[in-house]
């Protein structure tokens, strides 16, 4: 049975949608998501609703909690008067609906998955924390840790942004990388298909192209930060997209 997991979706719907499409075309029959659903693009509402309607196993990821975290600062202060960088966390709390902001806290942190004799934990960063990045070359020693630790022969994160896979004590770690902001400089939404059987765990990689006019004007309409725009644009990091923007203004 194929299965698709996804990951850092952030808010960007005309990604989601094109990666649900592509699934469905090659005969994925169900999915399980890492988190991460909402902030820096300009959908997500819309994206919650979109996984709520799949009805799959889904975890949330630290943005998804930092942006539900916007609940208590909106009783105390109004939007104008957060510091800059804290505005479009707020707007993105704020276009969720009630139901979507309900759904969202009672995702939980981890989840075991017992299917077809393989046992899977789903984590957003690591086993140990849902903010700890693990990569492609994080310690061997690191990773044996979380694998002794974890009690499943897959352990499923995200939150890197950066799609991998690597065995570490007798355990395969497998990232699919972010359907909704890349940061390997190629703008298509990433994400894996397992093919899940007895005797065996087929994984395999895609990207896939999306409308990203749609999702870049889509930001600055919003009035986000146009720095937002240009890392969905360019698929590069924050800082990457700091430096570039103060090349421009001084250019």
């Amino acid at each position: 049975m194929k299965i698709a997991i996804i990951s850092d979706i952030h808010a960007n719907l005309p990604a989601l949608e094109a990666v649900l499409a592509h699934a469905d075309s090659i005969g994925v029959k169900g999915y399980w998501c890492l988190g991460d659903l909402v902030q820096f693009n300009a959908f997500p509402d819309e994206v919650v609703t979109a996984i709520r309607k799949l009805n799959a196993p889904c975890i949330h990821g630290n943005i998804d909690l930092r942006v539900l975290e916007m609940k208590q600062q909106l009783k105390t202060a109004i939007f104008e008067d957060l510091a800059e960088e804290m505005q479009p966390f707020a707007w993105s709390y704020n276009q969720l609906s009630r139901k979507n902001r309900k759904f969202l806290r009672k995702l939980p942190e981890a989840m075991r998955i017992k299917f077809k004799g393989h046992k899977f934990l789903l984590v957003h960063g690591s086993p140990a924390a849902n903010d700890e990045p693990l990569y492609v070359d994080t310690a061997e020693e690191r990773l044996i840790e979380l694998a002794s630790s974890g009690d499943a022969e897959f352990i499923l994160c995200g939150h890197t942004h950066k799609p991998f896979t690597r065995e570490a004590g007798g355990v395969l770690f497998i990232n699919p990388g972010s359907v909704g902001r890349p940061i390997d400089h190629d703008p298509r939404a990433s994400y894996v298909v397992m093919d899940i059987k007895k005797n065996a765990v087929d994984v395999e990689f895609f990207r896939v192209e999306f409308n990203l006019s749609i999702a870049v004007d889509a930001i600055r309409q919003a009035g986000l930060p146009d720095i937002y725009a240009r890392m969905v644009e360019t698929a590069i990091t924050l800082d990457e997209a700091k430096a570039l923007l103060y090349q421009e203004s001084v250019g």
